[in-house]
């Protein structure tokens, strides 16, 4: 049923200090009578959402956050709960896509850095996702930041190497190379990683023929 404006007042007041003591079994409980009480109310789903995935309920906390994004959050404000909710719930790809969107978004408006942060958390709870490896350290080249896209790419190849994708990684030393061709660390992967170029085997020089060894005419005897 709808709940009076005091009451949706009351319970979410009750939750944000259930939150704050910790409490947060009772804050979702609190929450959800908001959300029952007033479907439309975007911080109630949000704040939810949020409390759900700190309490590793992955499938609540996707279904409360996508609601709140459908209700006007922006995605990138809730990217980093929304991302390690997917990735708890094996939703790996669906991760790596959200990722995608919010950087990709950042970097159109100029505003990359929480969406760039977003997607290191992400990297940090789920380290061999080599695709989200690539896509931070293409966004981070493209967006002019060297260093860090070094230092992301070296992690690309770190990654592909811990995933047996020995020819990606093999590319992406070379691609550290071609950024600094003083990557000591680089050189040796590809060293250790390359083979070795054939060794090509000289067949032996023939042997001069020799010369024909035509015995003296004998002389008539008598």
């Amino acid at each position: 049923r709808d709940l009076s404006p005091r009451a949706i007042e009351t319970n979410m007041a009750l939750a944000e200090r259930l939150i704050g003591e910790g409490k947060t079994s009772e804050a979702v409980d609190a929450l959800k009578t908001v959300t029952t009480g007033e479907p439309g109310n975007v911080k109630a789903w949000r704040l939810l959402g949020e409390v759900q995935a700190s309490r590793e309920q992955a499938p609540e906390a996707i279904l409360a956050l996508q609601r709140a994004v459908a209700l006007g959050v922006p995605e990138v404000e809730i990217a980093r709960p929304l991302g390690l909710a997917l990735l708890r719930d094996a939703r790996e790809a669906d991760a790596i896509a959200l990722c995608r969107r919010v950087t990709d978004a950042g970097v159109a408006e100029g505003k990359p850095d929480a969406a760039i942060a977003c997607c290191r958390v992400l990297l940090a709870a789920a380290p061999h996702l080599t695709a989200l490896h690539a896509h931070l350290a293409a966004t981070l080249q493209e967006s002019g930041r060297s260093e860090e896209a070094r230092a992301a790419f070296q992690a690309l190849a770190a990654a592909q190497e811990a995933a047996g994708q020995t020819d990606a990684a093999v590319e992406t030393y070379r691609r550290l190379l071609d950024l600094d061709p003083s990557d000591a660390t680089a050189h040796d992967r590809l060293k250790a990683l390359e083979p070795p170029p054939p060794v090509v085997v000289e067949a032996p020089a023939p042997a001069p023929a020799q010369a024909e060894i035509v015995p003296p005419p004998e002389e008539p005897v008598g």
